[in-house]
């Protein structure tokens, strides 16, 4: 395992998944939300996502959530529509 601190950071992992928001009371699916994570192969260190705010474990907008190094982004099936506001 590298030095962290002298690691030039080119192998990556990536762990990503799909799951599904569900709202409780009405027991269905209301969306849907890629969650990923990031890791340098060569000195074990996890990325970071600065810049977006931290959430919960569901995202209403690309979040992150643990300690930032968990990226959250809601997701949508189709033909949606997107919004760059």
């Amino acid at each position: 395992m590298l030095d962290p601190a002298t690691c030039p950071h080119k192998n990556f992992t990536t762990n990503a998944g799909v799951s599904l928001v569900v709202d409780s009371k009405k027991k269905q699916t209301t969306g849907f939300q890629l969650t990923a994570k990031v890791r340098c192969d060569d000195c074990g260190q996890p990325f970071h996502f600065p810049g977006l705010p931290i959430c919960g474990k569901v995202a209403l907008v690309p979040s992150a959530i643990d300690d930032g190094t968990t990226l959250v982004v809601p997701m949508q099936v189709g033909d949606a529509k997107v919004s760059l506001n």
